[in-house]
């Protein structure tokens, strides 16, 4: 993953340390641009499709007295590959018989956060699921919206904490199934000399299960693709 902060204080008064420790911050009040890619394997019915994601990430935070206003914005780029097997099943999955490169759905959150806590750093707010995916395949169709939540602790040279947000679809087409989604990502960051640090950062997520309607193996195997992609965006 490739971040390009700014901080909203001198970055010339900050060290190198306390700018990847920033950087690793959810919540922290500094301008970045985390730019991610994810490449899944084993992706279609035979498992020997690759799908992509690229993801673009802009945290942008506005200080209103001891508050912090935190938006994180994720906006998709995804590849998914077709889900057919054989030429005769192009028309019969309709829009999982072939490929798709667009736009996904984008993921809006606002956390609010103390502007100067110590300590145990916390922050809440809603986040919002937007169905603005350029192909019925690369989204859930849906408008969902939910809590979400941030904690760490950074007893140095370690940072640790985790996010979580739920999603309930409360409009969108009725022809897509009813998303609800729970993500819990925990994270551990271990920090070295300048700058360099490393991450284990596992995904957990329960959602409700999926309408079937027709052909429901090729279907599981789109909203798999689905789930892992996102698993990584959050």
């Amino acid at each position: 993953m490739l971040a390009l902060t700014a901080s909203t204080a001198a970055l010339a008064q900050q060290s190198t340390q306390d700018l990847a420790e920033a950087a690793q911050n959810p919540i922290a009040a500094m301008i970045s641009l985390p730019l991610q890619n994810n490449i899944y394997g084993e992706v279609g019915p035979n498992h020997n499709a690759t799908g992509n994601v690229f993801n673009i990430q802009p945290v942008i935070p506005i200080t209103l007295g001891d508050w912090n206003i935190i938006s994180r914005t994720i906006a998709p780029l995804i590849y998914q590959p077709s889900l057919a097997t054989l030429p005769s099943e192009t028309f019969e999955l309709g829009q999982f018989g072939s490929s798709h490169f667009g736009l996904g759905d984008i993921n809006q959150s606002f956390f609010f956060s103390p502007a100067n806590a110590t300590g145990l750093i916390w922050g809440v707010g809603p986040t919002f699921d937007l169905p603005t995916a350029t192909a019925t395949a690369l989204g859930s169709g849906k408008f969902s919206m939910g809590p979400a939540a941030v904690a760490l602790v950074i007893p140095k040279p370690f940072l640790i904490g985790a996010l979580a947000h739920q999603l309930w679809s409360v409009a969108g087409s009725s022809n897509q199934p009813d998303v609800s989604q729970l993500l819990i990502q925990p994270f551990i960051n271990y920090n070295m000399e300048n700058g360099w640090y490393l991450v284990s950062s596992p995904i957990i997520e329960l959602g409700s299960a999926i309408k079937q309607v027709g052909f429901s193996d090729r279907r599981r195997l789109w909203q798999d693709f689905q789930d892992r992609r996102a698993a990584d965006e959050f």
